[in-house]
């Protein structure tokens, strides 16, 4: 669908727009059987490279003084809809979501109460979740962007991550 509406393979469009202009380099990125990328998980990228496109969401779409996109063209990343409030457009915002409803990989390691990312957290942290817990978080109230790269440990939990970083 990406590809018709584009007219053009989604991942090369978004290198010339987004990514090269933000120094962000993917080394790989998951295609379906018919050649589609996943475009909501499946890229393989540097933790520099992800903390770029971290400051590009943390910034309203501007990096490092430029703009590269449209002021509030990124606002629906950060707004949930009636059946996933915890989930916007690529990222997952800190806002009570059924456990039930969250993918499996993601129960146990999101809070089961309240806010799923970090009760009692900034309003405005959002996450990235990939493979083996790996996660962009940012923050735009405190200037943040955190990557953390991850081996998929049984006992990891995004909120004491989280509490550690961001406790006052």
């Amino acid at each position: 669908m990406a590809r018709r509406a584009l007219g053009r393979d989604p991942i090369a469009y978004l290198d010339e727009r987004i990514f090269t202009r933000i120094g962000m380099r993917q080394t790989q990125w998951l295609r379906d059987g018919a050649g589609q990328p996943w475009l909501s998980f499946g890229a393989y990228t540097t933790a520099r490279s992800w903390a770029r496109f971290g400051m590009l969401l943390r910034d309203d779409g501007v990096f490092r003084g430029q703009r590269v996109l449209p002021p509030g063209a990124l606002q629906k990343c950060f707004v949930g809809t009636p059946a996933m409030p915890a989930y916007g457009l690529g990222v997952w915002l800190n806002r009570e979501a059924k456990q039930a409803w969250l993918p499996k990989a993601l129960q146990g390691r999101f809070a089961s109460k309240g806010p799923i990312l970090m009760p009692g957290g900034p309003d405005d942290l959002v996450a990235a979740a990939g493979y083996n817990d790996n996660r962009l978080y940012v923050v735009p109230s405190r200037d943040l962007v955190i990557v953390r790269f991850g081996r998929g440990h049984p006992g990891f939990e995004d909120d004491v991550f989280l509490r550690l970083l961001l406790a006052p």
